[in-house]
């Protein structure tokens, strides 16, 4: 399913009010079900690229494009109509989810850009949009995301109001005199207080929301004292009584570490802590990640203990954490999403016994030691999709273009292009051009490799390296690189074939055979 069924969903619900007709309740209410229920991820965005997959089947669609930024809006703007049909803590729920962990983080604190997506590939980094160049449809409902913090935070009831979000916020009740001001740090804390302030002693409702996280019953004080509540259905504690000016009504809710396991594998899971996704800083974005392997996310083994006994709160930094002996190949700090602008990060982890790492310990052992052993070889080398870099090879293309896989840039021609670079080489050595590619790629993926103009193989890929990257060498006939500093390379897909994604490309010494 396409995202255009986000507005039309709207769109029903808008008829449903306006016609009274129930068939458009009815659709409105299953498309959020489906798409909260069955397609979310932890931050609360939900497809990648775009479309719906498989219900409940989201473990292997964590790519750079999942959660577009505009999905989000929609679906909270469907949670805000829906919610006045039927007040229901769950949708509450859903809502404080995706603003504190996607909509938050979604606008650059310093530059005031937007992002299209927010991904959850491991290694993962935000592209934003730009001033002049990028003005994409998330950043137009973008700048109604962060007008509109405000919206969701009360709600009227007969005999009074709702708390739905911790926010601090003032709420002006005028028809009735009334004044409620609230003050939290929440999330970094777990308490919030509300103040009254009435022209006259008044009764009224006020109903606070119990959040599906708390670790035990909340905690609420009047004027100090702990006050009797009643229940209301679908979520909440109200506390009714005679209102006096100055009287102020505290909620604790204990907070605590938690895991969300994903629906379709139970291994791979999103850390939590209340409703904040704790996420894995990797470090600066304008640099490649070295500490987690390509096209993996980092690694948790903590053999079935509670996670409170590997995640440990940092010292005078709110809401930042420190994993404790479990990450593998190294211990993680953890933070919320919206801490980790210009970084890279991963969302998700995946949970393996002491077995299985050290098999892939082992499996990434050996990807380094070739790595090593290829970089002492590199006379030069290409960084594929990297601006820089392929200006400083004279890039040339046709029918190519470029994109990112974890934290590695990538270029492909399609429908038999192809592009070029100018490299150094060797004018007295036989030379190796070693081609890197993503590791998954298969199907018509038939390309040549042309040095020189003559072409000196023509290579097939079938998901090499599913994992990770491959790279495979091809032989230079030392009559094409004899006598010459540089030496062009040509990767020309065949008629209806690509060449795959690409990462990088190095010329490399021949191997000594004696």
């Amino acid at each position: 399913m396409e995202i255009r069924k986000f507005p039309k969903s709207l769109g029903l619900a808008a008829s449903y009010e306006l016609t009274g007709d129930w068939r458009y309740r009815i659709i409105a209410e299953f498309f959020w079900d489906r798409a909260v229920g069955h397609h979310s991820y932890a931050i609360g965005g939900i497809t990648e690229g775009e479309y719906f997959g498989d219900p409940d089947r989201l473990s292997n669609r964590l790519g750079q494009h999942t959660c577009e930024t505009c999905k989000t809006y929609n679906l909270l703007k469907l949670t805000h109509k829906l919610f006045g049909w039927n007040v229901d803590a769950r949708k509450a729920d859903y809502y404080e989810r995706a603003l504190y962990n996607h909509i938050l983080s979604s606008q650059h604190p310093d530059t005031g850009m937007m992002i299209y997506y927010l991904p959850l590939a491991a290694g993962a980094k935000r592209v934003y949009s730009t001033r002049d160049d990028s003005f994409w449809c998330c950043v137009g409902t973008g700048m109604e995301n962060h007008a509109r913090y405000g919206e969701f935070i009360y709600w009227r009831i007969d005999d009074g109001v709702l708390v739905n979000l911790f926010i601090p916020s003032q709420l002006k009740w005028g028809e009735r005199g009334i004044k409620i001001t609230q003050n939290t740090l929440f999330p970094a804390e777990d308490k919030s207080a509300f103040k009254i302030d009435t022209e006259k002693p008044q009764e009224f409702a006020l109903a606070i929301r119990v959040p599906h996280w708390v670790m035990a019953s909340p905690e609420i004080r009047v004027n100090g004292k702990v006050s009797e509540v009643s229940c209301l259905a679908r979520g909440y504690l109200s506390v009714k009584r005679r209102w006096q000016n100055g009287d102020v009504l505290t909620v604790r809710f204990p907070m605590g570490l938690w895991v969300e396991p994903m629906r379709d594998n139970t291994n791979r899971v999103a850390l939590m802590y209340g409703p904040v996704v704790l996420t894995a800083d990797l470090g600066s974005d304008n640099r490649p990640v070295t500490n987690v392997m390509l096209g993996r996310f980092p690694v948790l083994v903590h053999n079935g203990r509670p996670v409170n006994q590997w995640i440990q709160p940092i010292a005078g930094r709110p809401l930042e954490f420190r994993t404790i002996g479990v990450g593998r190949p190294t211990d993680w700090t953890l933070k919320p999403l919206w801490l980790l602008h210009d970084r890279r990060y991963s969302v998700y982890f995946d949970v393996l016994t002491e077995k299985d790492w050290d098999s892939l310990a082992q499996e990434w052992e050996s990807q380094q030691t070739k790595l090593s052993e290829i970089e002492k070889r590199t006379i030069d080398i290409v960084v594929a999709g990297d601006d820089a870099s392929e200006a400083m090879h004279d890039l040339q293309s046709s029918e190519s273009g470029t994109g990112e896989y974890g934290w590695r840039t990538w270029r492909q021609a399609v429908r038999g292009g192809w592009f070029q670079y100018k490299l150094k080489s060797d004018p007295n050595q036989p030379v190796e051009i070693a081609v890197t590619y993503i590791g998954r790629e298969r199907g018509a993926r038939q390309h040549d490799i042309i040095v020189e103009g003559q072409k000196i193989a023509t290579h097939q890929l079938d998901a090499p390296a599913p994992g990770g990257l491959a790279t495979f060498t091809f032989q230079v006939p030392s009559d094409l690189t004899r006598g010459k500093e540089t030496i062009t390379v040509r990767l020309q897909a065949r008629p209806e074939n690509t060449t795959g994604r690409v990462v990088e490309i190095r010329v490399i010494r021949a191997k000594n055979k004696n």
